[in-house]
């Protein structure tokens, strides 16, 4: 399953991402919502795993 992770924190970001590999996972992590943006295509992520609070914008808002 690949999983991409939208984390301002980079110390939560850091031990998010290196469980969820630790689990099996394959993961991307991005610290904010545009970077995720600048990479994501329609069907390219499995799961999207984000902080309901980023810069510029909340993870509602990134969803839609």
């Amino acid at each position: 399953m690949k999983l991409a992770y939208v984390e301002d924190d980079v110390d939560a970001r850091t031990i998010f991402i290196r469980r969820l590999k630790t689990e099996g996972f394959e993961c991307d992590a991005f610290g904010t919502a545009e970077d995720l943006l600048k990479v994501a295509a329609p069907g390219g992520y499995d799961l999207l795993l984000i902080d309901i609070r980023l810069p510029n914008t909340d993870g509602v808002k990134l969803l839609k």
